[in-house]
């Protein structure tokens, strides 16, 4: 997170407290897991987290290419809708499912829509080391995979997968978020070489 810490960018250094919530989310879950008590509610929560997050992001990595100015509050009054109509049919009780494949669902789009947006734009010629690509390649191996695994939610959580002592859905799941935070590693690593580039040629002229 060192690597982000100075960047100019708020959206960027965002990062840094959502990825904390997320590491406090998930020690959470564990724990509660551990003593057999539901962490249903508490990731229904984070749910909110997430999407503001991840729909803000990408709203803004669309900047250079569209307007985008309203798009995270219909995306958060989505996501709003289709959470309390489930929460309402769910009485409260479990996990959003629909909501979160509906929401793995629109990022993915949003994924696939950003790389059509920069496929003829000058950003292609540098992409192995352009920080925006690479921090939305890691977001679409994790929301399709999601998306997948929400969809085949009962059978995958019916088979047990022992070198992870749990469901083959979990071992799913630590395996999307292992590809997922090595491939923002990378983005952020990028994000800090432009960074560095930026001010070793500004001081240089």
């Amino acid at each position: 997170m060192r690597l982000l810490w100075r960047d100019h960018s708020p959206f960027w250094r965002l990062h840094i407290a959502y990825l904390a919530i997320v590491v406090a989310v998930e020690l959470c879950g564990r724990f509660m897991l551990i003593k057999a008590s539901s962490n249903h509610m508490m990731y229904n929560v984070f749910l909110w987290v997430e999407a503001c997050f991840v729909g803000s992001f990408l709203s803004y990595l669309f900047r250079p290419y569209v307007k985008t100015q309203y798009w995270p509050w219909y995306w958060m009054l989505l996501f709003g809708g289709a959470f309390f109509t489930e929460f309402a049919y769910m009485n409260g009780a479990g996990f959003m499912h629909r909501t979160t494949t509906g929401m793995s669902v629109l990022i993915v789009v949003g994924c696939v829509y950003y790389f059509w947006l920069i496929w003829d734009g000058s950003d292609i010629a540098n992409i192995l080391a352009y920080a925006p690509f690479w921090w939305v390649v890691g977001t679409l191996y994790f929301y399709f995979g999601s998306t997948v695994s929400n969809l085949l939610y009962e059978q995958l959580f019916l088979l047990h997968e022992p070198r992870y002592k749990g469901s083959v859905r979990y071992a799913i799941m630590v395996m999307l978020n292992i590809i997922l935070y090595s491939i923002w590693s990378y983005a952020f690593y990028c994000r800090y070489r432009e960074r560095k580039s930026i001010a070793y040629y500004s001081t240089a002229h």
